[in-house]
């Protein structure tokens, strides 16, 4: 379930919309999940989450979803990555520790960093009929959302967190501008995320 209504909210505004989901920065299988009420009605995706236990366990749950072990970005490399939270099934982790409280992170583990598109490019079919993406990724959003070839990808709906974790200010500014320049338009917010429709 998600954490706000979030399922709710995507419901609507999806309609009677059918098609695939890509989660970047998917956690938990079900717990605080945009995409678990989906996934329960029948809809499949990709799930992007670079912590390994995390992974391993949306392997086990969600046998029906792809699921990728890397962290989405605007290239490739290797890098540092910071896991807190308690037992991270609820959990933040993020690229960038100073987004985290200090008193949160748990451990400094190394993990593969790719290109959004790249990664989406080796599922085409769930790429070409995605009607959602969800964006979680504790202050990498603008980073992962420069990774997309908007030309390529192009989902109904964004839902993007849009509240930094440390002092509980909203960046939608960080990187709002991006979406807006390809035609997507805030349908949304619930405090914690935004949601963008694609406008054409």
């Amino acid at each position: 379930m998600s954490q706000y209504d979030e399922d709710e909210i995507i419901e609507r505004l999806l309609g009677d919309k059918t098609g695939t989901y890509v989660d970047i920065g998917a956690g938990h299988p079900y717990h605080l999940s945009n995409t678990w009420a989906l996934y329960e009605r029948g809809m499949t995706g990709l799930l992007i989450e670079p912590i390994p236990e995390m992974a391993d366990l949306l392997r086990e749950d969600r046998p029906l979803d792809k699921v990728e072990q890397v962290a989405a970005f605007n290239d490739n490399k290797i890098s540092s990555f910071y896991v807190g939270g308690i037992g991270n099934t609820t959990g933040l982790s993020s690229m960038n520790k100073d987004w985290l409280p200090s008193d949160c992170i748990h451990r400094e583990i190394e993990v593969v960093v790719r290109r959004t598109q790249d990664i989406l490019n080796c599922y085409p079919e769930i790429r070409d009929n995605a009607v959602l993406c969800s964006i979680d990724v504790e202050g990498s959003e603008r980073n992962v959302i420069e990774g997309i070839d908007f030309r390529l990808f192009r989902p109904f709906l964004f839902v993007i967190e849009s509240l930094e974790s440390k002092m509980l200010k909203p960046t939608h500014s960080q990187w709002e501008n991006l979406l807006i320049g390809y035609e997507f338009v805030e349908e949304s917010e619930n405090g914690l995320n935004r949601f963008y429709r694609a406008s054409a």
